[in-house]
């Protein structure tokens, strides 16, 4: 299979491990096979674990579409830079986090770069400043 067009063969792999072992993987949340990206991130920058991915994903697509069973993480081989093909303009694969522009609009940039950090479990977690998500 060849991924977008660009003559590079298509490569996933199952868990966040795995992506992480490799080179050139990244996270990438959708719904509905595409129809919205909702947010793309180097698996390297990954300081989680797959629970709060998956809290993360619960969340983003409650503010969005709010149908979880269209949502799903995927690892896929993106480089940085490359797009990740989608409605709505699809996404891309950037030094950070890429997110939705709906999803931007909404100011979650903060608490998502949070749990992807590992500095708290879910978006929506109230902790005093200075403390660590368990």
């Amino acid at each position: 299979m060849i991924a977008d067009g660009h003559g590079v063969e298509y490569e996933a792999v199952e868990s966040l491990i795995d992506a992480k072992a490799r080179k050139h993987f990244a996270v990438v949340m959708q719904r509905d096979d595409g129809g919205s990206i909702y947010l793309t991130c180097p698996a390297s920058l990954i300081a989680c674990d797959e629970a709060a991915l998956e809290s993360l994903l619960d969340a983003l697509d409650a503010r969005y579409w709010n149908d979880r069973d269209m949502a799903r993480i995927f690892y896929e081989r993106l480089p940085i830079g490359s797009g990740v093909a989608g409605g709505e303009g699809g996404g891309l694969v950037t030094e950070g986090v890429w997110l939705h522009p709906r999803l931007e609009e909404q100011g979650v940039r903060p608490a998502v770069e949070a749990v992807i950090a590992g500095e708290r479990h879910r978006i929506d977690e109230r902790r005093p400043p200075g403390t660590v998500a368990q």
